[in-house]
């Protein structure tokens, strides 16, 4: 019985292996180990991938209510042939994106040191096996995010699969956290159980991944930290399992509300915005929250002249007023930092803006940095605020975006100290000025 239902694998294997071994690689060939050969460990590894996903449909049977976001890691890709015959069961136009991301990676971290953190071809296998694992499991049952998303590290831990493939990216040798004082002053305000909310330029698909990475020792910094995520972030497949390991608050973006033209699918943003304020004004009730926020509702993109950089892009004052706002009626101390982030070249955004999921994934190993500027003074003294008018209406709107321009010029600033840290903007040697390095153990 054994025999004849490995033959039937076999079969189907031979069913879907014609092609897999003539993918191109991008120069990669297989003549070193010979069309026979290569055919035969396709063959193998289709067997076995068939033989998993029978199990875990039989498993679906058994218990339809079954989630599959909390099963364990399953041991799929043993090689990289095994990558190249998932691959090959892919929709073409999908296959050639997927490919283009792995090779890309593969490039970026097996190059040996200092071009590179020199994992070896066993350890990027173990990265992707993670990978098209949860990915399999998220095209079959798609995970529905809650407004509030409390990050998942349990029955599987979806924090430490985002790190493990984030970490080999970053040039720890060239990696700075400027101001070290204020990052302390934050931390320390929010175990008081104070609010803190960092108002921050936004570069690349891993922002979320590197201050638990920069701040290994402190919680506070590091696995606490509540990102405000667009709705790409917890919409977009390949996106899905690396933004399950974080605490959420999830909204959609104005920019893309805006240019979204099913009327039904508008008013569902707008829903999930109004409960997401909900629990927002919950958590900051309170108290003892930090949160990460974009207000510019995007990643930054390459200025259109020449030099072109990353400028952070502007922000919108309705945003953070509206943050400014809820923490003044939580009842509790809320504090506003300016927040800078050099991290373009580690995973550029592409150019543009398309409504439409899925996009074109590049990695770069480079040194990246984060900053804080000193907090924002909401006092009514403070030396942004414009002169009254006397209109109470017009003097809040003005006051809303004289607030946001002075946190932008400030985020602005500290972003030019960092930059050179970058590989694509690298000056070698460079150390920004009042930096260090947290994670290094004195």
């Amino acid at each position: 019985m054994a025999r004849i239902f490995l033959a039937s694998l076999a079969t189907q294997a031979a069913c879907l292996q014609p092609g897999l071994s003539t993918i191109p690689r991008h120069g990669r060939l297989t003549s070193g180990i010979g069309r026979t050969g290569a055919a035969s460990m396709n063959i193998v590894s289709t067997a076995r991938l068939l033989f998993s996903d029978l199990v875990l449909k039989a498993q679906m049977q058994l218990d339809p209510e079954m989630e599959l976001w909390k099963l364990p890691a399953r041991d799929l890709i043993r090689s990289e042939e095994d990558i190249y015959t998932v691959a090959g069961a892919f929709p073409e136009s999908v296959r050639a994106q997927f490919l283009d991301w792995y090779e890309g990676y593969k490039v970026q971290v097996t190059a040996p040191q200092p071009h590179g953190p020199g994992l070896s071809e066993e350890e990027l296998v173990v990265i992707f096996n993670r990978i098209i694992d949860r990915l399999i499991l998220m095209k079959k049952q798609k995970f529905n995010f809650a407004s509030r998303h409390e990050g998942i590290v349990e029955p599987y831990d979806y924090f430490e699969f985002g790190q493990e493939y984030v970490k080999p990216l970053i040039d720890f040798d060239k990696s700075w956290v400027r101001n070290p004082e204020l990052w302390e002053e934050a931390s320390a305000a929010v175990k008081r159980g104070e609010n803190v909310v960092l108002l921050a330029n936004h570069q690349s698909e891993a922002d979320a991944a590197f201050l638990p990475l920069f701040f290994p020792e402190d919680k506070t910094l590091a696995r606490d930290v509540y990102y405000v995520a667009g709705g790409r972030v917890v919409g977009d497949p390949l996106a899905q399992p690396f933004s399950m390991g974080r605490n959420l608050f999830c909204v959609h973006s104005k920019k893309y509300i805006d240019i979204e033209t099913d009327a039904a699918q508008k008013k569902q943003m707008n829903t999930q915005n109004r409960r997401t304020l909900t629990e927002l004004s919950r958590a900051m009730k309170t108290g003892g929250v930090m949160i990460w926020l974009a207000p510019s509702g995007g990643r930054d993109r390459l200025t259109e002249t020449e030099p072109r950089r990353p400028k952070p892009a502007g922000f919108d004052s309705a945003a953070v007023e509206m943050f400014r706002s809820i923490g003044e009626k939580s009842g509790k101390p809320t504090h506003l930092y300016p927040m800078a982030m050099a991290t373009y070249s580690i995973m550029p955004p592409p150019d543009g803006r398309n409504k439409a999921l899925g996009e074109k994934r590049v990695t770069k190993y480079t040194g990246i940095a984060v900053s804080l500027a000193p907090e924002v003074d909401t006092s009514d003294g403070a030396a942004w605020r414009p002169t009254p008018t006397g209109d109470a209406k017009a003097d809040k709107e003005l006051a809303a975006e004289a607030m946001t321009q002075h946190l932008f010029e400030q985020v602005c600033a500290e972003y030019d100290v960092l930059e050179p840290v970058m590989a694509d903007f690298e000056e070698p040697g460079y150390v920004p000025p009042n930096s260090a390095k947290p994670w290094v153990k004195a």
